[in-house]
């Protein structure tokens, strides 16, 4: 749900106030033409650049405490990625955990 989220909010944050300085587009990454929604307010575009600002900080926020539970599950518990395909030794089969 955060993946579709956040760029809905970042594209309604750009859109706000679009129609009153008679754009209908914003250039992408790469110069790709992205349409603007209409009659967003510019009020409602600020508003929702906050909405968009605070995503992605939760989303930076999920992706460190992943890493975290990822190093921690690998040191200090049971080796997990040992058990992952990139990672197997040669003939060895995955094993269901207890």
């Amino acid at each position: 749900m955060l993946l579709i989220a956040l760029p809905l909010t970042g594209l309604m944050a750009v859109s706000g106030g679009a129609s009153a300085e008679g754009k209908s587009v914003t250039p992408m990454l790469g110069g790709i033409p992205l349409p603007l929604i209409p009659g967003i307010s510019e009020e409602a575009g600020e508003r929702l650049g906050g909405v968009h600002e605070l995503l992605v900080f939760v989303t930076l926020a999920l992706l460190v405490l992943h890493v975290a539970a990822a190093f921690k599950h690998q040191i200090v518990r049971h080796r997990a990625a040992g058990r992952m395909p990139p990672f197997q030794a040669a003939g060895e089969h995955p094993v269901a955990s207890p």
